[in-house]
């Protein structure tokens, strides 16, 4: 038998599995880049309802390459759901090497005494950075996962969105790789 010594500061293999307190309320956005491009954060926001709310957590300017991870993570107040309608909160990422720009909106429709749709995602990419993004629906059910780009990948990279949905809450990790020629 061989003795195996582990260091614990070396991670062999990783999968990160979203972490929203299931409905509470919580809406989160996870960004995990494993890929050689460093990206610079473009358009980010959320609605004024989501700013009543707690924002734990917001994206730095920069999501690393290799390793680094970015989060939006923003607890909601009850309340806050009756006011003004659907809310959202959106991050978008640039690359100049590729270029491409890439990103996830978070919309939370209506919620009154309990009853209404469930938090579901949006996705954009493009060459547009600065510019407000055309969205489009990431699928017909907010826990299916989605590919980003037309064919999978662009300028060899990758990103695959995966998301944990309740009924009023929605946590949303996008990975980021480089493209091998297989799946991301």
């Amino acid at each position: 038998m061989t003795d195996m010594h582990l260091s614990p500061d070396i991670v062999a293999n990783a999968s990160l599995v979203p972490s929203a307190a299931v409905d509470s309320g919580e809406i989160k956005i996870t960004f995990v880049n494993y890929s050689k491009f460093e990206l610079r954060r473009d358009v980010t926001g959320y609605t004024k309802d989501f700013a009543l709310g707690s924002v734990t957590s917001s994206p730095g300017p920069v999501l690393k390459a290799r390793s680094g991870m970015e989060t939006l993570d923003i607890c909601q107040i009850a309340f806050s759901w009756i006011a003004d309608g659907a809310n959202n909160a959106y991050v978008t990422w640039y690359s100049p090497e590729i270029p491409v720009r890439f990103g996830v909106r978070i919309v939370a429709p209506v919620q009154v005494f309990g009853m209404g749709k469930r938090p579901y995602w949006d996705v954009c990419w493009d060459n547009n950075p600065g510019r407000d993004p055309q969205w489009a629906r990431s699928g017909s059910d907010p826990s299916d996962p989605r590919t980003f780009f037309a064919d999978g990948h662009v300028g060899g990279l990758a990103a695959i969105g995966r998301a944990q949905s309740w009924h009023t809450a929605l946590d949303l990790t996008v990975t980021i790789s480089d493209y091998t020629g297989g799946k991301p």
